[in-house]
């Protein structure tokens, strides 16, 4: 009877140990299904790190450097905005992923002038 109080608690513990496992193999699968949220992050932080780098070196004036940094912030409230109902769709990452393009390419021929 001893045996079983203690085997009771233990098993109750392993099964929340597998049941969080069994989680944290599921948030990856959660986030696969939102395609495109994480590249947006990472495209703005990407242009960030571009015009840093280019102010730093040189190859962007001050200037320019200020008003690629401006539209950057611009794109950023965008993305709160359309964010504002918890995620973003299919339409609103277009209009992101177009908008972060013309960015870049800004970037690119500020940078060779």
């Amino acid at each position: 009877m001893t045996r079983t109080r203690f085997a009771v608690p233990i098993v109750i513990a392993l099964m929340g140990v597998g049941a969080g496992a069994a989680l944290m193999a599921i948030a990856p699968e959660a986030h696969a299904q939102r395609p495109g949220e994480w590249e947006i992050h990472s495209r703005i932080q990407q242009a960030q790190e571009r015009i840093n780098h280019n102010a730093a070196r040189g190859n962007l004036s001050r200037h320019d450097a200020r008003r690629l940094e401006k539209e950057l912030n611009e794109i950023r409230h965008t993305e709160a905005r359309m964010r504002k109902d918890g995620r973003l769709d299919r339409r609103e990452r277009e209009v992101l992923d177009h908008k972060l393009d013309r960015l870049n390419k800004e970037i690119n021929l500020e940078k060779r002038r």
